[in-house]
């Protein structure tokens, strides 16, 4: 056997949360901005210089938040080992999930019939997908330190078929030749 080093990376689709988000802390500066420096003026204190290095460094934090919402996921597969790494603000990665393919009890298409008996059970739910709406979802389940877990990640055919090299009866994909070939 060769090895095998695949990845894919997915920018995550912001929604309304993080909209919510990034307008909250736009407004949340203005707004102690505006009355840190009025305090100033008002008082006739001179904290003109303290003011305008707490204004800057509140633009430099609201900043870092709105940036902060802004995330990807890299999708890697080495050999049998498949991680998830999210990236934020294309600068900070924190590894998210990472298992061998060995291990996964069931994968297959979120729109199929497994996903919803998968859903019955008591599983965590943890969505790394983009969020897109336009690229079909993929899901697998498994149980990692005594939780049962289902992932959801965008779909690759690459993934799949090293999903079906390593643990191919927990695997439920058909291929439209697949399809056409029983026709």
């Amino acid at each position: 056997m060769k090895d095998i080093f695949i990845e894919k990376i997915v920018a995550r689709k912001n929604g309304p949360f993080e909209l919510f988000i990034k307008i909250l802390s736009v407004l949340s500066f203005i707004t102690i901005s505006v009355f840190l420096n009025s305090i100033t003026f008002l008082i006739r204190v001179n904290f003109l210089g303290i003011s305008i290095a707490i204004t800057i460094g509140l633009a430099y934090l609201t900043y870092r938040m709105i940036r902060s919402v802004d995330s990807e996921f890299e999708y890697a597969i080495v050999n049998d080992e498949f991680t998830i790494d999210r990236i934020v603000a294309k600068t900070k990665r924190k590894r998210m999930f990472s298992a061998s393919c060995k291990d996964f009890s069931l994968s297959a298409a979120v729109d199929s019939d497994h996903y919803v008996s998968a859903l019955e059970k008591n599983v965590a739910l943890f969505d790394y997908s983009s969020r897109s709406g336009t690229s079909p979802l993929w899901f697998f389940c498994i149980r990692q330190k005594n939780v049962d877990k289902l992932i959801i990640i965008d779909f690759d055919p690459r993934f799949v078929e090293v999903f079906r090299r390593y643990n191919p009866r927990k695997v439920h994909y058909v291929e439209e030749t697949e399809l056409s070939n029983e026709d």
